[in-house]
């Protein structure tokens, strides 16, 4: 048997749910008890997440950089420069062949640039207001 393991959620689509807070409170309360986080793509604008993520203390963070394959290079330098002023950044990106092989190409440059890779988990919790 194969256990998967994993750390939380993110959305996608539901911008109606995702904007009521009476339907997210249940969720992200459930998230909170399980122990797991929420990323947020940043797509909902009237998003109701980060009020109530801060309420309850789920650990939370907002995508810095929605990356889209026909501007791969540039994003992943702005994902870059977020992280250098921030201290951590989280990207989201539609996962093709295509954009692998290009992410495993960035990847491999960066210890050079004096970046590491994390896991997501480790961003978020990087962002926690102290």
């Amino acid at each position: 048997m194969v256990k998967v393991r994993y750390v939380g959620v993110t959305n996608h689509m539901g911008e109606k749910f995702e904007a009521a807070s009476q339907s997210m409170t249940p969720v992200l309360e459930e998230l909170k008890r399980r122990g797991l986080l929420y990323i947020d793509d940043g797509s909902v604008k009237e998003s109701t997440v980060s009020q109530i993520a801060g309420t309850i203390g789920l650990d939370y963070s907002v995508v810095s950089v929605q990356i889209d394959a026909s501007n791969l290079a540039k994003q992943l330098a702005q994902l870059e420069a977020t992280a250098k002023e921030r201290g951590a950044a989280i990207g989201v990106v539609k996962a093709t062949p295509a954009t692998v092989k290009q992410l495993s190409d960035w990847a491999a440059k960066l210890q050079a640039k004096g970046f590491v890779l994390v896991p997501v988990s480790a961003a978020v919790r990087s962002q926690r207001p102290s």
